[in-house]
């Protein structure tokens, strides 16, 4: 394979804004040897990498001038990688790190990077043995030349992992003070300049942020084993989510519920029936299950792209535009239908039929939405339990 090591040291050189002979010092080498890597006439002495690397702020692989794409497939294989080993049991601590390690050195700033915070679980990140190597890469993003919103990432999701010992340490040196994110000072700036529609949009914002941080997955359900989850309390959550969404909305019989809360609606819906079924609530286990089914169905019948709103005098004014797409998982040959629920700053909601068909056949609580799936238990084998899976199982077919 062809090295554009060359090409990448004068890249990266003029983007830290030095010249030759200022990298030359750093290095302690000539300028006449920059120039001839420049030109492509030698190469770096290896012992020279991991400085240049250093002084530029990027992988060996970003220097060697390794193409894009291969770059992006061997992230994404070391990534799956770790997701895997960290499903394993028993763990093996020594493997995991390793890999972590990889990560951090090779692909920190991969596009598919965000599956170091997704693809595994908190327990196995705060794993004693563990934890040290992913501090050690929230170190190297927040020292990097990564973007705001990638440290900002990173913060969050450490925030979450660090131990007792530290936790007052890193929030005292990477936590805000105050809210200063650009809709909050926005909105502070059309409301003293009086300007009331671009306010009001903005209050529209906000609220959208809270209650979804009330409904969505991140605030409502925890995240553990079955034996672990406090089914009382969760069921209580979830009635209140479900509540506060139908108030907001004022929701009644025979108002349209396809607006942009339609993914946790579903998500709600789902876990609803479970919760039902838990509490030896058949019948109004199975209707709920119906109705989330007939929710879903009414969600994929969308061809092409449809505006959403949301019935609520609240949030009058904002509009999400969901779109049919057909998307095919890795390792797989028949692509998918989802539905992509968007705003006009690329917040997201993915409606997956393929994830509800899961939910409902497996009775593994291996993913982040099956956690609950055992509670449904008790009416698996029911007619109109079976019907609503052969439902769901028709929305995969691409049309």
């Amino acid at each position: 394979m062809k090295l554009h090591i060359g090409e990448a040291i004068r890249r990266l050189r003029k983007e830290a804004g030095l010249t030759q002979e200022q990298l030359a010092d750093k290095l302690g080498v000539s300028y006449q040897s920059v120039s001839r890597w420049e030109l492509g006439v030698t190469y770096p002495d290896m012992e020279l990498l991991p400085a240049l690397t250093e002084c530029f702020g990027v992988s060996a692989d970003i220097l060697l001038g390794i193409p894009k794409v291969q770059r992006e497939q061997e992230a994404e294989k070391a990534l799956t990688a770790l997701a895997k080993a960290c499903r394993e049991e028993p763990l093996d601590t020594e493997k995991i790190c390793a890999l972590i390690r990889e990560i951090r050195r090779d692909h920190l700033h991969a596009s598919c990077f965000w599956n170091f915070w997704f693809g595994v679980s908190t327990h196995v990140y705060c794993h004693p043995a563990i934890l040290p190597e992913v501090r050690l890469t929230v170190e190297a993003i927040l020292e990097s030349n990564a973007s705001r919103e990638e440290k900002e990432d990173a913060v969050e999701a450490f925030a979450a992992l660090e131990d007792d010992e530290h936790i007052e340490d890193f929030l005292n040196r990477y936590a805000a003070t105050r809210d200063l994110q650009k809709d909050t000072l926005l909105l502070t700036r059309y409301r003293k300049r009086g300007d009331k529609e671009k306010a009001d949009l903005l209050r529209q914002e906000a609220l959208f942020r809270t209650v979804d941080k009330l409904v969505g997955n991140s605030g409502l359900w925890l995240v553990g084993d079955y034996e672990q989850l406090d089914l009382p309390a969760l069921h209580a959550k979830n009635k209140l989510g479900m509540e506060l969404l139908n108030a907001l909305c004022r929701e009644e019989k025979g108002v349209e519920r396809l607006d942009f809360w339609v993914e946790p609606r579903l998500w709600m819906g789902f876990r609803e029936a479970g919760y039902l079924a838990a509490e030896g609530k058949e019948g109004e286990a199975l209707e709920m299950l119906e109705d989330s089914v007939s929710l879903l169905e009414s969600a994929m019948a969308i061809r092409g792209q449809k505006a959403l709103t949301c019935n609520s005098p609240w949030l009058k004014d904002m509009v999400w535009t969901a779109t049919e797409q057909i998307c095919t998982p890795t390792g797989e040959e028949k692509g998918q239908r989802e539905l992509f629920i968007t705003d006009t700053k690329n917040n997201c909601f993915v409606v997956s039929p393929a994830q509800y068909a899961y939910y409902l056949t497996t009775d593994k609580d291996d993913k982040w939405y099956t956690r609950e799936c055992r509670l449904l238990d008790p009416i698996r084998k029911h007619p109109r339990y079976l019907t609503c899976v052969e439902r769901v199982e028709k929305l995969l077919e691409p049309c």
